[in-house]
């Protein structure tokens, strides 16, 4: 069987994500990233916003070899300070924000042993009405 992170599974799971919710079947779309797992410094932050109800929007390995399974969560800004403090996060796990002109703007949190990570929405670009997640 193949591994849910395996980087062809990845992207055949993204692809038809998009097309499920294109087509008005976002319940679907979750379904499809309901087996991926991060490494266990950041589980905490992920049932956590899992059990808030919100959706995954994908599970990718962005930028380079250096990230190992980055989970992309839809509509929401992170304030990523409040979560490290409320769920009281491990040193590992730190800050990352990138505010592209071009290549995508995110703000999350990685893990820096096992370089797995959370995003969400940059709040400089985020829309109006977007999901703030403390």
């Amino acid at each position: 069987m193949t591994s849910p992170t395996d980087p062809k599974t990845m992207l055949q799971r993204s692809n038809l994500a998009i097309q499920y919710r294109s087509a008005g079947h976002p319940e679907r779309a979750d379904a499809l990233f309901a087996d991926v797992e991060l490494c266990e410094h950041l589980k905490p932050l992920v049932d956590d916003l899992r059990g808030r109800g919100l959706h995954v929007l994908d599970v990718g390995q962005p930028w380079s070899d250096n990230c190992r399974v980055w989970m992309y969560f839809a509509d929401v800004v992170l304030d990523v300070d409040a979560l490290r403090s409320r769920l009281r996060l491990p040193a590992c796990v730190e800050v990352h924000r990138h505010r592209g002109t071009v290549d995508g703007a995110e703000q999350g949190l990685v893990c820096a042993i096992d370089h797995d990570a959370v995003m969400g929405l940059h709040p400089e670009v985020a829309p109006a009405g977007a999901n703030v997640v403390t």
